[in-house]
């Protein structure tokens, strides 16, 4: 009320406004639009895995739910809802722009500064554009850190931090397009996000032999690679995830660089590596119960 008042008395035209609103929601106004820049092809997956996103997407793509007249008895969840946990790094985000690129879709990634007010109802507002722009856009909506607005009402402070989970709920239930919740704390989620989830994928951190083919891959053409260069021995020596792997490439990339050199040796990966491991943050996991999971 105080901010429709504030608009009045600065010459606002609130009904104009209002008409402008109801019509049309800018990506910008909760996020950001992204083009997706990797396939499935990309993503290392296991194969049942991998089997099973295709089985979802191939249904979607090909409107089979409709074609069988679904909509005449189910009039909600008929989209599509995927959650990505596990530690970070795996390749969460990375499987989410395979997965419009597969459907041919643009990315409308949720921006939380953009979705929170300390104003009463203006988050749960923010929140229904979020699906609204998705949907008008005919865009693939992923929420990454998705346990920012889907954590336990449980332990909820506050009666309005209860009210915009609601909402999410709500809205996750009646979209009828793709969707895409990341976390690495899943334990946090709500219970009854659960039966609106279609698939739920759990990231592991590779195994040696998957490292280091991320290793290699994370090599571009252009860069010539010494022959003292051992992939399967910085698999070994080094518990990566991907994401890690991608950090320590970069930093012997760079130094390669400085030192205008041009070739990789196994020294400068090993430099690389050495780096992102004094700066990766210990921490101690602790177990607990929330949600629908267990860690």
């Amino acid at each position: 009320a105080l901010d429709l008042f504030s608009k009045m008395l600065n010459g606002a035209n609130i009904e104009k406004e209002a008409k402008m609103e109801k019509h049309t929601v800018s990506c910008e106004d909760v996020g950001y639009e992204k083009i997706p820049r990797y396939s499935l092809d990309d993503v290392k997956l296991k194969n049942d895995i991998k089997d099973k996103v295709t089985f979802f997407l191939s249904n979607f793509r090909e409107n089979a739910l409709d074609n069988l007249g679904a909509h005449q008895t189910i009039k909600n969840g008929k989209g599509l809802v995927f959650l990505f946990h596990g530690p970070p790094g795996t390749g969460k985000s990375m499987l989410a722009e395979a997965i419009a690129a597969y459907l041919n879709k643009k990315m409308l990634i949720v921006e939380f500064p953009k979705i929170t007010s300390r104003w009463l109802g203006v988050t749960e507002k923010n929140i229904s554009k979020i699906f609204r722009s998705a949907r008008e856009n005919d865009m693939l909506l992923c929420i990454d850190e998705a346990d920012t607005l889907l954590y336990s009402r449980t332990y909820a402070v506050h009666e309005h931090d209860i009210r915009f989970v609601n909402v999410m709920l709500q809205e996750l239930e009646r979209f009828e397009g793709v969707a895409v919740l990341t976390t690495n704390m899943d334990m946090l989620l709500d219970q009854a996000l659960e039966r609106r989830v279609t698939l739920k994928i759990k990231f592991e951190e590779p195994s040696e032999e998957l490292r280091s083919g991320i290793w290699k891959n994370h090599i571009p053409q252009t860069v010539s690679i010494s022959r003292d260069v051992d992939f399967t021995a910085l698999a070994k020596k080094y518990d990566f995830s991907g994401g890690y792997i991608k950090n320590a490439v970069l930093n012997a990339l760079r130094r390669i660089s400085l030192n205008k050199q041009s070739i990789l040796t196994m020294e400068d990966l090993v430099f690389g590596a050495n780096i992102e491991k004094e700066g990766a943050f210990n921490q101690k996991k602790k177990q607990a119960i929330l949600g629908f999971a267990m860690q």
